[in-house]
């Protein structure tokens, strides 16, 4: 780029190594120089003399010689030691050359190269110059005598020969307006619309500028303009910024030429924000309407709006984009975990079905993984039994096994079952007892969630297999029944007199005698509890008798028992039976009834058992009646 100053050179006495190229010089200046000497102070320099072709000074052209003449009266200038003075020449606001004077002393000074000034007879100092036919200068010089644009172009290509984008700049550097300077190069260098579009472009005009300018200068459409400056090599928003002051045009119908343009989604999202100042959402609606994915308008709001993965997921919803849409975009763009994901989508209004697909179509991820991100998002055991259903396609027992490891308790995994599969009381027992919960669990789970009572509770409990001391054990604490309770509920499941001992025993810690009353009172036969007797508690015949007798039970009662759960013989069990005083009558007729003695041998055992004379016969008769 030519300049001014390469242009201008002082002569002697201030540069004795100063020359002048007659063929170069311009002599067309005068009326527009003007010579300014100040003295320095600091950050300024105040005026102490003016020079021009007008005024207090005379500033005069020596064509022959090739230069221009001033006359300073130096001497009148009030010089003192150390004072720096500068003469400045220029035109208006262009300087042409400078120089720094330092003053030795009040009638000398020392250029730049250590030359020094004195005052000539007239006490003044001249100062001559000398300066070239310039394209700057003739650019300059031209708009201050009012010449368009076009004009000066048509000079400085003639004289100069200068090309198109140089003397674009120069146009510029003097504040013509892209519209000048394009009718220039259309005009002057008879440039197509692509090539003044560079032009414009280069010496850095904004879009709006250029764009303005090429559609008055090429009467260019709103398609053909962007392509222009797009391949000139403005960007997105200064595209859009010319789109805008040319034609009018919208947010939308702006993005869509961008678009067609081949700008990509992140810049057209940068010129709406910069030149419409939408936000991230207003931004985003374009961009879907536009046609755009959810991962790229992702990727847009994250860069060009600094939005983060749930501000980001927020619009993408607003935007009516699914959950494997919003999945796939936070995944690939924010590089979100997946629980942070499920959160982000839980938030944002997703349901349980929609997320729990999301991460298994999107993420892969299998049931188990995804349950503990629904449950760590908060969502509860129904929900994510809803999922594992719904979305997994798992079975009850399937799904229960998830929501226990998950942590959940037994009521709430049987409330969920219970509500999602629609699974009975007895259903839902059988899946807890696969998952290894207890009687006990169970049969609180079942009272809580289907009002079931102890009955109820105990026949689901023996399906299972449970045995008579567990269900005992769970129907006690879950319904705090009593032991009769308890063994009447068991009774009723079809438990024997054995198991049922054995299960109140070991439940709730009772004694023979109140376990033998339990037993009585449900209707078991002194055998039975005889036998439950001797099993649980390993009690004698002696002492299972006297319980029976507590008990209530008769003689002919005992002798059974005695004899089939002891195997006792007749004499034995005699022996037993008058130790519990009972009656000779009794103990007669429970022996021979027991055992089926005849009269000689009942006679013979009683006598054993000290029965004699009137009190032995007076039994006899009793049961003989022919006696």
């Amino acid at each position: 780029m030519p300049s001014a100053l390469s242009a201008f050179t002082y002569l002697a006495p201030l540069n004795q190594s100063g020359t002048v190229d007659l063929n170069k010089f311009d002599a067309s200046l005068l009326s527009l120089l003007t010579v300014d000497i100040c003295r320095v102070s600091g950050a300024t320099c105040p005026s102490i003399a003016t020079f021009a072709t007008s005024g207090s000074g005379q500033l005069r052209l020596d064509a022959q010689g090739g230069k221009y003449i001033i006359n300073w009266a130096a001497s009148t200038a009030n010089l003192s030691a150390g004072q720096v003075i500068r003469v400045a020449v220029s035109i208006t606001t262009l300087t042409l050359g400078s120089m720094e004077l330092t003053v030795v002393n009040g009638g000398t000074l020392r250029t730049p190269t250590g030359q020094l000034l004195t005052f000539n007879s007239k006490q003044t100092i001249p100062v001559t110059f000398s300066v070239n036919r310039s394209p700057v200068i003739r650019a300059h010089a031209l708009k201050i005598l009012g010449r368009s644009a076009s004009e000066i172009a048509a000079t400085l290509k003639t004289e100069f020969s200068l090309a198109a984008d140089v003397t674009a700049q120069l146009l510029k550097n003097e504040l013509f307006t892209a519209d000048a300077v394009a009718q220039a190069m259309k005009t002057v260098f008879t440039l197509n619309d692509q090539a003044t579009g560079t032009i414009l472009f280069r010496v850095d005009y904004t879009g709006a500028q250029a764009a303005v300018a090429l559609k008055a200068a090429y009467s260019l459409t709103d398609l053909a303009n962007a392509t222009i400056l797009k391949t000139a090599g403005f960007g997105a928003t200064a595209v859009s910024a010319g789109l805008k002051a040319a034609y009018l045009l919208g947010d939308l119908a702006n993005a869509a030429l961008l678009k067609t343009v081949g700008f990509v989604a992140n810049e057209i999202a940068g010129a709406m924000s910069a030149v419409y100042t939408l936000g991230g959402l207003a931004t985003a609606e374009i961009l879907k309407t536009l046609s755009y994915g959810a991962d790229v308008i992702a990727g847009a709001m994250k860069t060009v709006f600094n939005l983060s993965g749930a501000a980001t997921g927020a619009v993408l919803k607003t935007l009516s984009f699914g959950a494997n849409a919003i999945t796939g975009a936070l995944s690939t763009v924010f590089n979100l975990s997946a629980q942070a994901i499920g959160g982000i989508l839980q938030t944002v209004g997703f349901g349980v079905n929609a997320i729990s697909s999301a991460l298994k179509d999107v993420l892969g991820l299998n049931a188990e993984v995804v349950s503990g991100i629904l449950k760590a998002v908060g969502f509860g055991a129904q929900a994510i039994t809803e999922a594992l259903k719904d979305v997994f396609n798992l079975t009850a027992g399937a799904a229960g096994f998830i929501l226990n490891g998950l942590g959940f308790g037994v009521t709430t995994i049987t409330q969920a079952l219970s509500d999602v599969f629609s699974l009975g009381a007895d259903a839902v027992a059988s899946v807890l007892n696969a998952l290894g919960f207890d009687a006990t669990a169970i049969t609180g789970a079942l009272k809580t969630v289907f009002s079931l009572g102890a009955e109820s509770v105990g026949v689901i409990l023996k399906g299972l297999g449970f045995g008579a001391t567990l269900i005992a054990q769970a129907l006690g604490a879950a319904f705090s029944l009593s032991a009769s309770a308890v063994g009447a509920v068991l009774d009723g499941l079809g438990f024997g007199a054995q198991a049922i001992a054995s299960a109140l025993q070991q439940v709730f810690s009772l004694n023979a005698d109140v376990i033998t009353g339990i037993l009585k009172g449900l209707g078991f036969t002194a055998t039975l509890i005889a036998g439950a007797l001797n099993s649980v508690y390993g009690l004698s015949g002696e002492l299972a008798a006297g319980l029976l007798k507590a008990a209530g039970f008769g003689a002919d009662a005992i002798a059974g028992a005695l004899k089939d759960v002891y195997g006792l013989t007749a004499d034995v069990v005699g022996g037993i039976l008058k130790a519990l005083a009972f009656s000779g009558e009794a103990i007669a007729g429970a022996l021979k009834s027991i055992f089926s003695l005849g009269e000689e041998a009942l006679s013979a055992l009683l006598e054993g058992l000290g029965f004699a004379g009137d009190i032995l016969k007076s039994i006899l008769c009793a049961l003989n009646p022919f006696c």
